[in-house]
């Protein structure tokens, strides 16, 4: 693929809020992917090495909810 071809970058901004309403907000992550498809390789940068793709964070989300639902 040319320089000419590729797609503009994802806006850093929008890939940090994707990844964190991931954690539980679907329909925002659904309506996201559905104008921009290719922000499901986005990554989130925690810093120190730390990044969190979406995708990586539904097992965060999912252990979160077991452990509330374990607790009532």
């Amino acid at each position: 693929m040319t320089d000419d071809t590729r797609l503009p970058a994802i806006d850093k901004e929008l890939v940090d809020e994707f990844v964190l309403r991931a954690h539980g907000d679907f329909d925002f992550v659904q309506r996201t992917v559905e104008q921009a498809p290719q922000i499901v390789n986005g990554a989130r940068d925690w810093g120190g090495g730390d990044w969190e793709t979406a995708l990586g964070s539904t097992p965060r989300s999912a252990a979160k909810k077991r452990a509330k639902s374990s607790h009532c």
